[in-house]
């Protein structure tokens, strides 16, 4: 969660979609460089779930694609974690996904249901 715990009065979700290996990752630290998104924000990214995970890192090293295999969805499952508590808290979400997942939709329905 964003440092101080602090949630938004009114908070936004801002979702950055497209397919894998696409730039969505490199655009949202693109946009954060040039303070376009909110400094504050949760960044919903399994990719960088996944990036401090330890043993992914160090497996990641002698073999990418078995550690990948074997890391991806753990990563997945509890970037969504920390993803359903920030939209519960009311906090500033930058939410990066390939759009075409099931998940997708149902997560900006939840989103609005929270009020974001």
């Amino acid at each position: 969660m964003p440092a101080g715990g602090k949630t938004q009065s009114f908070p936004r979700f801002i979702g950055i979609g497209g397919g894998p290996a696409s730039g969505k990752s490199f655009l949202a630290e693109m946009l954060q460089a040039n303070r376009s998104l909110p400094a504050d924000a949760v960044i919903h990214d399994p990719d960088l779930v996944m990036q401090a995970i330890p043993q992914y890192v160090a497996e990641s090293k002698i073999d990418p694609i078995s550690a990948f295999k074997k890391w991806e969805l753990p990563a997945r499952y509890l970037s969504h974690i920390i993803l359903l508590e920030a939209l519960k808290a009311g906090y500033n979400i930058i939410y990066i996904r390939t759009f075409a997942l099931p998940d997708s939709l149902r997560l900006v329905n939840i989103a609005k249901k929270n009020g974001i």
